[in-house]
């Protein structure tokens, strides 16, 4: 007994000591990094990418590792040095980035800005994906290292679904779901073990015309034949290309070792700049303004875990929405979705909250994924933009009740209560499923996908057979969407800034960002040094570092509410 309360005392006194330096170290950080690096004439900034890229981030978490810039700073950052007299060029360098199309493509349309001032960029490659090489593809020389020990990687465009039915039926676990929309395959992965004939028809014409889009914009920016591109993805012999086999098919310009890079530009030392060293002033945004607000991740109610900022839940965005009410100065909102969907409920509440923006116009700039949920609130709006790599559509409902009886039985658990009430056993997971209740969760289910049509049909001025047509959980790549209607033009983010502008008649386009970025220390004054704030930061850390967070998640997903949007596949490009 005494060594038990030995090592728990132990155990307390080392996360105490944790804490204690965590906090030295997050409180002294801000301060660090007010220093301002002195940029000389001719110097060239410096752009390192690895990793994971999200494209907005509400907590700035760099205790955590995520000193790893945003799409958004990232962009900032470029077009801030399209202007400054002093940066000559820019050098990038990216190796097993993790990014959307639809970011990377928000990125190489500033890269393109940024060039079409008379400054180079050149790229950099050690050992790349297909990804790294979009980054760079556009640039003025890209270098590659002569080494057979480095390559370039590309695979391709896809996405997978994990089928998990014999893995339950062994288990025994019964995933009950009820579904509105023949498309809608989320439910697949815990009922079927092959992907229905209708869902993969639909995944094949969409990551055909991403594909297709792909070997395109490649072609156009190496000045390479389509069919020589599409040779290289499908029919190449080396599953890595060497810099020598890279340079003889057009893809790269030079090979040079990393370290001899800089002597072959002519770039000393003190003319590179880092790009986290590369500081950027938002001016006060005076006079009338568009409000860009930032909507990324899964939607989800809000569990008390400002650490997760890769979720959307309406508590927190009515903050935002306030704020954009409450400033007479914003005439304009451009909604930047990229979420692949999640509650029904709070999707509904964010929807409503949108509509109190009266007399303002709404432009929606769909990212990676504007799906199921995301294109719900998407319908708040008056004009929609999807990006060239935009996934979108499913528009369709899920629910999904899990039940373990039969493992029950398997393991030696027997359920036994008393209770009143015609569904009073729905959420008792050892319990089996009555048909009553199963009527009822499929009637739920297709009253809310009833609903979701009917905002669309008004939305988009549409019949409800149109709407039925492009409905049922099928997902669309931008150029479909754009023919079905679901979007008005295919563009960037700055494209619907501009439309926003133009809609609210505005001569000078200011730009105001939401939701306001907060720092580590932020929210835990918020929570007034909770212990829950610093448990639910280390829970936040380790889930992402081993892997968990997205079952996490989706376990959150089920308990909290069972009726999902959900788009059904994590694209694997």
């Amino acid at each position: 007994m005494n060594n038990k309360w030995t090592i728990s005392a132990i155990v307390i006194v080392i996360a105490m000591i944790f804490c204690m330096f965590w906090m030295m170290h997050v409180m002294t950080k801000p301060f660090k990094q007010t220093e301002t690096v002195k940029v000389s004439p001719d110097s060239y900034l410096v752009i390192k990418l690895s990793g994971q890229i999200p494209e907005f981030s509400q907590v700035l978490m760099g205790f955590f590792g995520q000193d790893q810039p945003t799409v958004f700073e990232l962009k900032e950052k470029i077009l801030k040095a399209a202007t400054d007299s002093k940066i000559k060029g820019i050098i990038l360098k990216p190796s097993g980035v993790m990014i959307g199309y639809a970011g990377a493509h928000e990125l190489t349309s500033a890269l393109e800005k940024f060039r079409g001032t008379g400054k180079k960029v050149y790229a950099y490659i050690q050992m790349g994906s297909t990804k790294d090489y979009f980054l760079c593809a556009g640039s003025d020389k890209i270098f590659m290292n002569p080494s057979e020990s480095g390559g370039l990687l590309f695979t391709g465009v896809g996405g997978r679904l994990t089928l998990m039915k014999d893995l339950f039926d062994k288990l025994g676990i019964t995933m009950y779901v009820a579904q509105a929309g023949k498309f809608k395959g989320y439910t697949d992965l815990y009922t079927k073990n092959t992907l229905s004939p209708d869902l993969k028809s639909n995944m094949s014409l969409l990551f055909g015309d991403i594909y297709e889009r792909l070997i395109a914009d490649l072609s156009k920016k190496r000045n390479v034949s389509e069919d020589k591109m599409k040779w290289i993805f499908e029919q190449r012999e080396d599953i890595f290309m060497t810099g020598k086999t890279a340079k003889s098919y057009g893809l790269v310009d030079s090979l040079v070792y990393e370290d001899d890079l800089y002597d072959v530009l002519n770039i000393p030392k003190q003319k590179r700049i880092p790009v986290s060293d590369y500081q950027i002033f938002l001016r006060p945004n005076l006079g009338d303004k568009v409000a860009v607000i930032y909507a990324y991740g899964s939607i989800m109610p809000n569990a008390g875990n400002n650490f997760n900022t890769q979720t959307i839940n309406a508590k927190d965005f009515k903050k935002t929405i306030d704020m954009v009410k409450d400033d007479p100065t914003i005439k304009a909102v451009v909604l930047r979705i990229n979420s692949p969907g999640g509650s029904s409920l709070e999707s509904d509440i964010i929807l409503n909250q949108l509509r109190k923006l009266k007399n303002i116009p709404i432009v929606v700039s769909m990212g990676d994924v504007d799906a199921s949920g995301g294109y719900y609130i998407t319908t708040a709006s008056k004009y929609v933009y999807a990006d060239p790599y935009t996934i979108t559509g499913s528009i369709g409902v899920v629910s999904m009740i899990p039940k373990f009886d039969k493992m029950g039985k398997k393991i030696g658990i027997h359920s036994e209560g008393i209770t009143y009430g015609k569904f009073s056993d729905i959420y008792d997971m050892w319990s089996p499923m009555t048909a009553d209740s199963y009527n009822a969760l499929q009637k739920s289910t297709e009253s809310i996908y009833t609903e979701f049509k009917g905002y669309v049909g008004k939305s988009r001025n549409m019949t409800p057979d149109a709407v039925e047509a492009v409905a049922q959980g099928q997902v669309w790549s931008a150029v479909r969407a754009k023919n079905n209607k679901l979007v008005d033009e295919i563009g960037t983010l700055d494209n619907a800034v501009g439309k926003a502008a133009e809609l609210a008649h505005l001569k000078t386009v200011n730009v105001i960002y939401y939701p306001k970025q907060r720092t580590i220390i932020d929210v835990i004054m918020e929570q007034r040094f909770g212990k829950g704030a610093l448990s639910s930061a280390i829970e936040h850390a380790v889930a992402k570092e081993m892997g968990t967070e997205k079952a996490i998640e989706l376990k959150q997903l089920i308990s909290d509410d069972p009726r999902q949007m959900l788009m059904p596949f994590i694209p694997e490009f």
